[in-house]
Formats: C-alpha cells, structure tokens, sequence
C-alpha cells in the first residue's frame, strides 16, 4: 500500500507509447500515437527521453508531424469507430465517436445538426456552401 504514491507516474508514463525512449535533440517535437510528445531530460538525468505534451484526440484530431491536425472523416452513425472523441460527418450531421455506458465498442454517434442551420456537413464541422 505504501506505492500508491507512484500510481501517477506510472498513469503518465503510459500516456504517449514512446514516451521514455530515447531521443536524440533537446526539445525536438513529435508524435506518439496521436500524442504531442517532446524531446527532454528530466532534472536529475543526463538521458533524453519523449515526454507527453499534448492530447490531439482530446480535440478529435490526430498528431502529424508534432502538430494537432483536422481530418476529414467519413463516419455513419451506429457503426463502428476507432478514435475516442474523434469528430465526423454523417450525411449532414456531425458525428461523435462515442462508448455508450455498459458497452465496450465505440460507436459513431449524433453530436449536431449542420442541415438545422441551412449548412452541410464537411470536415468534421458545419459549413456553409
């Protein structure tokens, strides 16, 4: 009982899937999954290691090349879906990617109308022609 103490920085480390492998420049920016992670050296250490910086998919966009980035994604609600919070159009109503209570596959779900507002559905957001 007297590790629970450590229980956060075990949570941290398994955030982004590289993250404490070594890098080779200070402060360089990458992604591990569709985590920002950056080249660092803890205080202490002389090793570098990728560090979690940022969520992309807490925005429901995916990490490339260091940076958060929007995908168009073509989803159909009740389907299957594999970026949690990950936003989509299906027809003209944006899309959320969504595990219901008591189930454990995600699935495409409504989040708003864009037809509701005399717009489509495009990019993952409302946008008018």
């Amino acid at each position: 009982m007297r590790f629970f103490y450590l229980l956060p920085l075990f949570a941290s480390a398994a955030i982004a899937a590289d993250q404490g492998k070594g890098c080779g420049t200070v402060d360089a920016i990458d992604c591990s999954g569709n985590n920002i992670v950056k080249c660092y050296t803890f205080p202490g250490r002389s090793g570098l290691t990728w560090n979690y910086v940022d969520s992309c998919a807490d925005r429901g966009q995916v990490c490339r090349s260091g940076a958060c980035d929007t995908i168009p994604i073509s989803a159909n609600q009740g389907k299957g879906c594999d970026l949690k919070n990950a936003f989509g159009c299906s027809g003209n109503n944006i899309v959320q990617c969504y595990t219901f209570p008591g189930r454990n596959e995600m699935t495409w779900n409504y989040y708003q109308s864009c037809a509701d507002k005399g717009q489509i559905c495009s990019g993952n957001v409302c946008q008018t022609c």
